[in-house]
């Protein structure tokens, strides 16, 4: 009989090959669940991903608000990082007239959902033109849902505007109104009215633009969501440039490829995506460069505050 030998390592448990067996059955899982959760997600994220899935360029990228305001007139604030990427909209879209700049002067926005953000985009692109000196008229013809009113004004009362055109009812010069900015007025939608795609088919728009640019240097339409109603497809002919809103990683792609389908369909000058609503978060092109907003308004750029006899003042 033989006396028992304490062994010099425990036979179990085999730490370092369950550690091991452990780390790469973690990897595997996130591995496996990123690809899923990719697979699965049929939005639109970044400038890059849009411009190759849509065949479109991305005129500008809105960086998400800080704070829940819905249709917030950001360049009203002209120092804020957010009326930045408006001006670079306005840039994008003067640029797409050529050597001239003159051509461009109905801009229709539009976006293939509600919600998507295409009202605050088309009252920030009017006031930054309207701040560049140029005379400019946004007109509302999201007939069913209108919102143009409400954020200049700040009442829920409907005036006379593009439905009264419709209907006869009122000329052009009384339906527009100035605005509290300089260089900027509007058209409101107008009353409700339940046959808006009929009188939009049989009368249309045109000669109210017509007419609007005779006034004004540079006239903005705020349409419908193109899958919500057939309106935006029936007010193209006097429009030089179309631009569709995509609220970034919420709207489904196939809903945006299909929107510009339809547009393309109906012949309108499909110029461009603006990028809503992008999280400030993300790193990457189409996310990061409104960081340079920031930079350039806060920063290194910033001009310092100065006392009297011209000396920086420390902070």
């Amino acid at each position: 009989m033989q006396p028992a030998t304490v062994p010099e390592y425990p036979a179990k448990p085999e730490k370092l090959k369950i550690s091991l067996l452990g780390l790469f059955a973690g990897l595997t899982l996130g591995v496996m669940l990123a690809l899923l959760l990719n697979g699965t997600d049929w939005t639109l994220k970044s400038v890059d991903q849009t411009e190759e899935y849509l065949s479109l360029p991305v005129v500008s990228a809105i960086p998400r608000l800080r704070g829940a305001v819905v249709n917030k007139l950001v360049m009203a604030d002209a120092q804020c990082s957010e009326a930045e990427s408006f001006r670079t909209l306005r840039t994008a879209l003067s640029l797409l007239g050529g050597a001239k700049k003159e051509d461009l002067k109905t801009i229709l926005f539009t976006s293939a959902l509600p919600e998507e953000g295409k009202t605050f985009c088309s009252l920030n692109y009017a006031l930054s033109l309207a701040q560049q000196g140029l005379r400019t008229l946004i007109i509302d013809c999201d007939l069913r849902r209108p919102t143009v009113e409400q954020t200049l004004t700040r009442s829920n009362q409907r005036a006379c505007g593009v439905t009264d055109y419709l209907t006869r009812r009122k000329t052009f010069d009384a339906l527009h109104r100035p605005t509290e900015f300089e260089n900027l007025s509007f058209i409101p939608a107008g009353g409700e009215m339940q046959n808006a795609a009929e009188l939009l088919a049989r009368i249309g728009i045109d000669g109210l633009v017509e007419e609007a640019l005779q006034h004004f240097e540079r006239v903005v339409v705020d349409s419908a969501p193109i899958h919500a109603v057939s309106d935006t497809l029936l007010i193209l002919n006097q429009i030089q440039a179309v631009v569709m809103v995509v609220r970034a990683g919420k709207t489904p792609k196939n809903a945006v490829l299909r929107a510009a389908q339809l547009l393309r369909q109906a012949e309108a000058p499909l110029s461009g995506v603006v990028l809503n609503l992008m999280p400030r978060n993300r790193s990457g092109y189409g996310y990061s460069y409104y960081s340079y907003y920031d930079y350039a308004y806060r920063g290194k750029y910033t001009p310092k505050p100065q006392s009297a006899n011209g000396e920086a003042v420390k902070r």
